[in-house]
């Protein structure tokens, strides 16, 4: 892989935590015209919003959701009180979320993490370090295969 003393140190905000920040921020946007709502009934968006994230985001959707897979679907996360609106694509006790937004929150940190492997990769050589086949060739191929999905248009569009 990578020798360790020469590769370029980078990071970014892409990971799992950042991944849930992106959701809370995609349900709160949602719920925003529910405020009075759910103030009446003595919460916050914010503290739905991370209900819904611990709940149904991080310990069922995040860890199966396949942004790759044309057999994806719209999500529904479980929201308590929560009226049928047709309009806001609420069902009673259920906020629905489109399969596109889903894989927009993970189609950009699948970028950032994308670029930050090729980053390294190149780092490491330009600091005249070591990129064994393997970890090049593995590193390289998740790099490409993400590409070459988003090239055939499977996923998001």
């Amino acid at each position: 892989m990578l020798n360790a003393l020469s590769s370029c140190r980078k990071g970014g905000l892409y990971g799992s935590s950042y991944l849930n920040e992106q959701f809370r921020n995609l349900i709160r946007e949602r719920l925003a015209t529910e405020e009075a709502f759910f103030k009446a009934r003595g919460t916050t968006i914010d503290a739905v919003a991370e209900t819904i994230m611990m709940n149904d985001f991080e310990y069922r959707c995040k860890r199966s959701f396949d942004i790759f897979s044309p057999m994806q679907k719209d999500k529904a996360f479980a929201c308590e009180g929560l009226e049928a609106n047709p309009q806001k694509r609420f069902n009673r006790n259920r906020i629905m979320v489109k399969f596109k937004d889903l894989a927009n929150i993970f189609d950009k940190c699948l970028r950032g993490i994308k670029k930050l492997m090729l980053q390294q990769i190149e780092g490491t050589r330009e600091r005249g370090g070591t990129v064994n086949d393997s970890g090049s060739k593995m590193i390289k191929f998740t790099a490409e295969s993400y590409t070459y999905w988003r090239i055939c248009g499977i996923g998001i569009t």
